[in-house]
């Protein structure tokens, strides 16, 4: 029972990861499972496993790093890693220090010779080296759901396969005798038969063979002589003893049986008692408890008199004039409030309102972004460093920019701005770029995205096939057709240290293109999604289809190696059901967020989007 309790940890991961399909919760799962078991042998001071403490130090080592890198990868290298540090364990302890760690673990179970230690250490080392190579083999060629599966119950067959050879071995080599086996503790009978003969003396015929020690008997006559004692059994057998073997009184066995009777029926009489004690016990504290419930409310009613006596007392009259008074009085406060609330907002929406004239999308990590439009000869105000000071401080955990040759929303200025702001300031939170990459620089300022890139070293860039006068992003990229100039120009990109993700629609075969043309992510469009939605609401099958097509497009793209963005006219009403698609690892959001912005102010508006998103 307690083995299976020291892998209840571990079948609470499978059972978390097949329910929620995250990894990362299931590995905190089990990590906060291990420690509670830990402790809670600790605290009833019972003796905690081998397969428990190596199931502890491998999470909390293991599990620790898998929660700060966040890498499927290494999660599925992980046991691989362990078999690999057991095989080099048992191995270099033989041939560096001349010790056979098996025998150190079995070798008070076992007393085997060197040669079957031999066997067993580099046996058990190759059967954790091929558990290693298969655990990758099935890491690199079936998807998650199929390595989980394999990760405990293929490798629990590994290894009790192992066990299975270990024990075949041993028993081939005869070595499953008991001079094998550790010595044991054994004790001397303290049952005794003694023969009944004809006579008084051991050459005398035997009448039976074996009277068992405690057997009741009548002495008939005695012989000081011979040692020997005629008797009678309660059977009506008569014959000579030797009376050595008499006593008067039971022997300890049958005390020891009477003794443990009288006990079971006193421990029988004290529970009895023990029941009705406790039954006394809780019809006491029920008619203590009735007894409290009658005092209150005899409290509450002596109340309520004096209430009323007061009220009579020719005051009814002014007493309903003062709740009125209060009404009234609660009435005018709640305007109050309004009237405050609404100069703050207005206060708030004088910042705001410069922050709703812009197009560049504030990127919020798995979360959103903010447009800041451009004016003609724009000073000071307003901000684009500012508002997205205000942006990462409600929560956003990244910043990206959409800057279009004509530069109606963010300016190449103001790229620049926010790369030096990142860069000095939040050297943690990621920059994204987004743009055609097949657009020319011009005598408007812009630069090429080339040069953007080139020179600001963002995080991320994304592209998308805009022409330069169009107005917003309403496709994604025609991979149909192989585009080698889109490769170079991805190839470039990821030489300047940028992840490199292409607009996409939810097409599996253009998906597959994505890859092949060198891309590491892909940003699902998701304007026909959100159209459906608005216009048809959550429940209908045009909107639940075409959620299926995109959660079938992001597991595909993770299938391949892809990672997935996610965005397009999404707001806080699309995401409660487009955020179930798990495999999707950011979202960008500008035009709802600067929206909400109107009503609720920047801050309150995206910490809302971060909200809706966890």
């Amino acid at each position: 029972m307690q083995q299976l309790l020291d892998y209840a940890a571990i079948l609470a991961f499978v059972v978390v990861y097949f329910i929620t399909r995250d990894i990362f919760l299931a590995t905190a799962v089990l990590m906060g499972g291990v420690t509670l078991q830990v402790v809670g042998y600790l605290l009833m001071k019972k003796p905690i496993g081998n397969e428990l403490k190596v199931t502890f130090v491998a999470s909390m080592l293991l599990g620790g790093m898998t929660l700060i890198l966040r890498d499927e990868t290494f999660i599925q290298w992980k046991p691989s890693i362990v078999n690999a540090i057991l095989a080099l364990t048992l191995v270099g302890g033989h041939l560096i220090g001349k010790t056979f760690f098996i025998k150190k673990m079995l070798g008070q179970v076992l007393h085997l010779p060197d040669s079957a230690w031999f066997t067993l250490t580099y046996g058990w080392a190759l059967g954790f080296t091929l558990a290693g190579a298969l655990n990758l083999w099935v890491a690199y060629n079936f998807d998650m759901d199929t390595w989980v599966t394999f990760r405990f119950a293929g490798l629990l067959m590994i290894n009790i396969s192992m066990l299975i050879a270990t024990f075949t071995y041993l028993y081939a080599k005869g070595l499953l005798n008991e001079d094998n086996l550790p010595a044991r503790t054994v004790y001397i009978s303290d049952e005794l038969t003694v023969p009944l003969r004809s006579g008084p003396s051991s050459g005398h015929r035997i009448l039976h063979r074996g009277l068992p020690s405690g057997t009741q008997m009548e002495v008939l006559e005695v012989d000081e002589g011979a040692g020997f004692s005629r008797i009678r059994t309660s059977r009506g057998t008569e014959g000579w003893i030797r009376s050595q073997y008499l006593v008067s009184e039971p022997i300890a066995k049958l005390k020891l049986a009477a003794a443990q009777r009288a006990m079971n029926n006193a421990q029988a009489a004290l529970a009895a008692e023990q029941a009705k004690v406790k039954e006394l016990t809780a019809s006491n504290r029920e008619r203590g408890s009735t007894n409290s419930a009658y005092e209150k409310r005899i409290a509450e009613l002596e109340t309520e008199l004096a209430e009323i006596t007061r009220i009579s007392a020719g005051a009814i009259e002014t007493n309903a004039e003062n709740i009125k008074l209060q009404e009234v009085n609660a009435r005018l406060q709640d305007e109050l409030d309004d009237i405050a609330q609404s100069r703050a907002q207005l206060e708030d929406n004088t910042f705001n309102e410069a922050l709703m004239i812009g197009g560049g999308l504030l990127f919020l990590g798995l979360i959103a972004g903010v447009l800041i439009k451009a004016r003609p000869h724009r000073s000071a105000r307003p901000s684009v460093v500012e508002a997205a000071r205000v942006a990462l401080a409600a929560g956003a955990k990244g910043i990206t920019v959409h800057p279009r040759p004509d530069q109606r929303h963010i300016r190449t200025t103001d790229v620049y701005a926010l790369a030096e702001l990142l860069a000095s300031e939040y050297p943690g939170i990621e920059f994204n770029i987004e743009g055609n990459p097949m657009a020319n620089a011009n005598a408007g300022g812009y630069p090429g995205l080339d040069a953007l890139i080139e020179r600001t070293r963002p995080a991320q860039a994304t592209l998308v096939p805009d022409s330069d006068n169009q107005l917003t992003s309403d496709h994604g990229w025609n991979l149909t057709t192989f585009n080698s100039k889109l490769a170079d120009k991805i190839a470039l990109y990821q030489s300047y240290g940028a992840r490199v993700s292409l607009f996409m629609d939810p097409d599996i075969p253009q998906i597959q293109q994505a890859q092949a043309h060198g891309a590491q992510r892909i940003e699902l469009y998701t304007g026909p999604f959100a159209d459906l939605y608005s216009e048809h609401g959550a429940d209908s099958e045009a909107v639940q289809n075409s959620f299926q097509s995109y959660l079938g497009a992001a597991r595909y793209a993770n299938q391949i190696g892809l990672g997935v963005n996610a965005g397009h006219d999404l707001d806080l009403h699309n995401l409660t059901l487009f955020k179930q698609i798990t495999e999707v690892a950011e979202v960008s959001i500008g035009h709802a967020l600067i929206c909400d912005a109107l009503e609720m102010g920047l801050s309150a508006s995206v910490t809302a989007y971060v909200k809706a998103l966890a």
